[in-house]
């Protein structure tokens, strides 16, 4: 999500290594392990105010690397605490309208991923922690990069809402 903040055209691989490309059948015949050149550095320009942005995302992580939102993440057992604790924050749940009428975490808000969601982040508390959560917590996780470039104190679900890492939830 940063990188595209800055101009390029980028993509993650869904569900990363371990969960997406090790999982497809013959995907050892395209592994290498020599090391690959980047190349030449070109003069792309980047606004200033985006370079600070990204700058300030990755200076953050160090802030949280000791806390229950390392990474920017939080498991579903801490979110479970914060809840309970009536901690000052706003779930924020970023699937579909018929799987979020299925079934969401108690007093979570719906903004579905897609043109024109950022239509309601004006919405959002700037005084609040927000936890985002999708199915996998691949979305939220671009979500939340986007939220805190905005100044969102945001933080994703980890392993989003319907996967079996948040059984009996999930």
């Amino acid at each position: 999500a940063l990188l595209n903040f800055a101009g390029f055209e980028a993509k993650s691989v869904k569900f990363g290594w371990n969960l997406g490309i090790a999982k497809v059948e013959g995907y050892e015949a395209a592994v290498e392990t020599k090391a690959n050149q980047i190349g030449e550095a070109t003069a792309y320009k980047v606004e200033p105010e985006i370079v600070k942005a990204i700058e300030d995302y990755y200076a953050g992580l160090a802030d949280v690397s000791d806390s229950i939102y390392k990474n920017y993440k939080i498991s579903e057992d801490m979110l479970k605490m914060a809840l309970d604790s009536d901690a000052d924050l706003m779930v924020v749940s970023i699937r579909q309208p018929n799987a979020f009428a299925e079934g969401h975490i108690e007093g979570a808000v719906n903004i579905p991923w897609g043109a024109g969601m950022e239509d309601y982040f004006g919405q959002l508390p700037e005084d609040k922690k927000l936890v985002v959560y999708c199915y996998t917590g691949q979305t939220a996780g671009q979500t939340v990069a986007g939220l805190r470039m905005l100044g969102y104190d945001a933080v994703s679900l980890n392993g989003g809402m319907g996967t079996s890492a948040n059984e009996p939830y999930g």
